[in-house]
């Protein structure tokens, strides 16, 4: 007996385009003759000699024209060309006679492509051998060339084991059987009559374990809610006739279904009504498609477009924020090069220094802006550094204090408070001084130029300093607490006062180097109060 192993090509065409149509056909009778496929149930599925005996089998596919020429011929999936003729290299002559036969079918039928679906079983002599044939023809939608279908595959060993009773019943489940996705039918009573044993491998039940309950009991509560009522919408039509071809065509289902270990996987499930030749409605079939690796694909995309989102956001309020910044201090550099250019003759030596001690001030109000983003920018890039050295503590303070007095209008608003004992201690000097003294801008700006803010500094024990900041500003709004960090931003109240959104995160950024710590209380139009705890080393610790 011959035996040509059917390839991977023959399945993808034939599934696609046959199968589901080819299947619900065969299911739609076994559900009719229930009681004499019992009794071959058990046979055939635990024949291995069938099972092997069938992916030995031989397949033809051709395509019809509307003239109704055959064209794109294919051997278990091989190309073979646009014709056939005896003898056709890599076509074994029994599979030429069995096209043979197909064409003699064609010539016998009056109104060929008129019908869906036709099946003929035929047998001939060949060489002393008994071959038999099953010629089938699909009707294919009309949006190409080709109008029909034909597939000629030799049952000849199948046909031998079982007979013609029982074929029928066997190939669908063969086909079935080989299918990556998942195909179901309901019968008219809304009962699963059969599921294929894809679902083993998508959810991890049995074939058994889900024809005694309903592909639904395995759908998330969430997602169940609109296929079923479109499952009980469809199965409350039996025996109704359905003349709408478009109330035919398959609905389409995202959901999620729950697998045996608990895991929810996606999955496309379509929907469809099938009817007999008089159109009324004896059930529903479908096909259920994993898709959790392309909704996985959506999320990360869709993830990634967020995030492009964001930063673009972010990066407009970066330009809008540091124009602003930039803006101020440069219109102050500019006038007064204006004022010293068209009047230097005319001024005295007090105006101008003056004009020179603005255009420092701006200079450095730049640079320190300057200085807010290059931290940010490096922290983003993972550059930011963490370097201790032992410094001198008294005089970090004062350096500190002084260069806030040189850019304040009103100079000595700072009040500072520090423990004596601390001298000489191990910190990162250029950390510090940018978490305090944005800290203290910040208590500065925020409050009128007449009030104080107090900077106290103290030493509970050997290993941190503790700084509070406090002063009597317009406060933060409660629901702007949760956001004062993030780049950027600025609170509800502070549209009227200047600043870039810049400097809290430039502090959070500085404390996670050193290990630091903060807490920030506010009442709106009462102050603020902000408290710092920062390890550091003394030098007889060292």
């Amino acid at each position: 007996m011959r035996r040509i192993k059917i390839i991977t090509g023959f399945f993808i065409l034939l599934f696609d385009y046959v199968s589901p149509l080819f299947i619900l056909l065969f299911i739609i009778r076994m559900s009719q003759g229930k009681d004499k496929s019992k009794s071959l149930k058990s046979k055939k599925l635990k024949s291995p000699e069938i099972g092997h005996r069938f992916s030995s089998t031989s397949v033809l596919n051709y395509f019809i024209d509307q003239s109704g020429m055959p064209f794109a011929f294919s051997l278990n999936g091989k190309a073979l060309g646009d014709s056939l003729h005896a003898g056709h290299q890599g076509l074994p002559e029994h599979m030429y006679q069995g096209y043979v036969l197909s064409k003699n079918e064609d010539k016998n039928e009056h109104e060929p492509f008129k019908s869906v679906f036709i099946e003929n079983r035929r047998t001939f002599l060949l060489n002393g051998v008994l071959f038999t044939f099953l010629i089938s023809r699909f009707q294919l939608p009309d949006v190409g060339r080709a109008v029909a279908m034909v597939s000629i595959r030799d049952i000849t060993a199948s046909h031998e084991i079982t007979g013609d009773e029982h074929i029928d019943e066997i190939l669908p489940e063969l086909i079935a059987g080989n299918m990556t996705d998942v195909f179901y039918v309901y019968n008219e009573q809304g009962k699963l009559v059969f599921v294929s044993r894809a679902i083993e491998k998508l959810l991890g039940y049995s074939v058994e374990e889900v024809m005694k309950s309903s592909i639904a009991e395995y759908i998330a509560t969430e997602t169940k809610s609109q296929l079923n009522d479109y499952l009980k919408k469809m199965l409350g039509l039996k025996n109704e006739s359905l003349q709408n071809e478009e109330e035919k065509n398959p609905r389409l289902f995202e959901i999620q279904m729950v697998a045996a270990n608990q895991e929810k996987r996606w999955v496309e499930i379509s929907v469809a009504p099938y009817t007999n030749k008089n159109n009324l409605v004896k059930g529903v079939y479908g096909i259920i498609k994993n898709i959790s690796e392309q909704k996985q694909i959506q999320e990360e995309i869709q993830t990634s477009l967020q995030f492009e989102i964001e930063r673009s956001k972010l990066k407009s309020k970066y330009i809008s924020s540091v124009s602003h910044e930039f803006r101020t201090p440069l219109s102050i550099i500019y006038s007064n090069l204006q004022l010293l250019e068209s009047h230097f003759p005319e001024l005295d030596a007090e105006t101008i220094a003056d004009s020179f001690s603005l255009s420092k001030l701006a200079v450095k109000s730049l640079l320190r802006v300057l200085d807010k983003i290059t931290i940010i920018d490096a922290a983003g890039k993972g550059k930011l550094e963490f370097k201790p050295l032992l410094t001198d503590f008294p005089e970090l303070l004062r350096d500190l204090v002084k260069e806030l007095d040189d850019m304040e209008i009103v100079a000595g608003r700072i009040l500072v408070k520090a423990d004596p004992r601390i001298e000489k201690v191990y910190l990162d000097d250029y950390l510090f001084h940018h978490i305090f003294a944005n800290l203290l801008q910040n208590a500065l700006v925020y409050s009128d130029k007449k009030q104080f803010v107090e900077f106290s500094v103290s030493m509970t024990d050997s290993d941190f300093l503790n700084v509070e900041i406090r002063d009597s500003g317009i406060g933060i709004p409660q629901e702007d607490m949760d956001l004062i960090f993030e780049p950027f931003y600025r609170a509800s109240n502070s549209r009227f006062s200047k600043g870039s959104g810049l400097g809290l995160a430039v502090v959070k950024e500085c404390l996670k180097l050193h290990n630091g710590t903060i807490l920030i209380e506010s009442q709106t139009s009462r102050g603020t109060t902000v408290k710092v705890k920062l390890p550091i080393m003394q030098n007889d610790a060292v």
